[in-house]
């Protein structure tokens, strides 16, 4: 996870110099601060739970019986 948040960083880095932007340009509002905190945290969330998936393999047991009983039927 800490080679994903440092590429995130270097990303974020480069996007903001692209845009001139800095910390001491951007003006939110405290609503707006909060809007962005929860966007960041239910990305980061999605994240998570993809990364968990793509290291969860699937065997033949993992699959419902009834796919398997109509594959024997079929083939």
């Amino acid at each position: 996870m800490k080679e994903q948040n440092q590429l995130m960083d270097v990303y974020l880095d480069r996007l903001f110099k692209k845009y001139n932007i800095s910390p001491d340009k951007v003006d939110l509002s405290p609503d707006q601060k909060e809007k962005v905190r929860n966007i960041v945290k239910n990305i980061e969330s999605d994240v998570e739970k993809f990364l968990e998936n793509t290291n969860k393999s699937v065997t033949e047991n993992d699959m419902p019986q009834k796919s398997m009983e109509m594959e024997t039927e079929t083939g």
